[in-house]
């Protein structure tokens, strides 16, 4: 089951045996964003404060989420 983060609106999404076990292969323990606790995740503002200041430091300030977003997905 996937839920959408919006509406929270539920749905079934089929995957097959080996794409699922690709997708487990893949996946490891941590998140990508890990916090300071043990388990848990760097919340998005903390994200967003971090890819700003990576943008200062770097001296392209024009670099913002969402282009990086769009970057990534090509």
């Amino acid at each position: 089951m996937v839920t959408e983060a919006k509406t929270k609106k539920r749905r079934r999404v089929g995957l097959t045996a080996s794409l699922l076990a690709a997708i487990r292969a893949q996946a490891g323990p941590e998140w990508a964003f890990p916090g300071k606790r043990p388990g848990t995740h760097k919340t998005r503002q903390a994200v967003w404060a971090d890819v700003k200041r990576a943008a200062r430091a770097s001296g392209s300030a024009e670099r913002r989420a969402h282009s990086l977003r769009k970057v990534y997905a090509v």
